[in-house]
């Protein structure tokens, strides 16, 4: 299997978010390589389609793939990682660590193992989208201890940071459910209600 790469020619790029060296190939691997290797592939793509923007090391880019990571994994996507909550959303210690481990990366899947309409859904749902929204669309998919009505997920959400806009809470969780409604776009999943 070849992957693709940054280079030392991408200005930006090659420690932006490229876990292999153009032109590498790879073989099998121990499962957290593979892993990592699906990790950055979720993050490749983020980065071409100019959803993670700046290298991996600045702590702004690792919460915005913190958050991708979590909706594509309740999308479907087979990440493997286990995430808890924090005041700023979905947080994963697994990926986290990962993401300082991506030089030992080795093959890896395909998020979506290569179903082009969830990528798809998946990308459309996270695509220009504010670290604001991210955050709350992470509450919105949690699923337990979270409202399943709009007015009170607005509520439960500003209760506790009453700095984010009620407007934006609610377009998030309709958002969220329009994608995850039968006939969606994200075509509802075990992991989502």
């Amino acid at each position: 299997m070849t992957t693709t790469g940054g280079t030392a020619s991408e200005p930006g790029r090659a420690d932006a978010v490229r876990a292999f060296p153009a032109g590498t190939t790879v073989a099998a691997a121990d499962p957290r390589a593979r892993r990592i290797g699906t990790l950055f592939r979720l993050a490749d793509r983020l980065a071409a389609e100019g959803i993670l923007e700046g290298p991996l090391g600045d702590p702004a880019v690792q919460r915005r793939l913190q958050k991708c990571a979590y909706i594509a994994q309740r999308m479907g996507a087979g990440l493997g990682y286990r995430f808890g909550f924090l005041e700023s959303g979905a947080f994963s210690t697994g990926l986290a660590v990962d993401v300082y481990r991506r030089g030992a990366a080795r093959g890896g899947a395909e998020p979506f193992g290569g179903d082009v309409r969830r990528t798809a859904a998946f990308l459309r749902l996270v695509r220009g989208r504010s670290d604001a929204w991210l955050r709350i669309a992470t509450f919105a998919m949690r699923g337990e201890d979270v409202p399943a009505e709009r007015a009170e997920f607005v509520e439960h959400v500003a209760w506790h940071d009453p700095g984010l806009d009620r407007g934006l809470i609610g377009r998030v969780f309709d958002d969220v459910r329009d994608m995850a409604a039968p006939g969606g776009a994200g075509h509802r999943t075990p992991q989502m209600r």
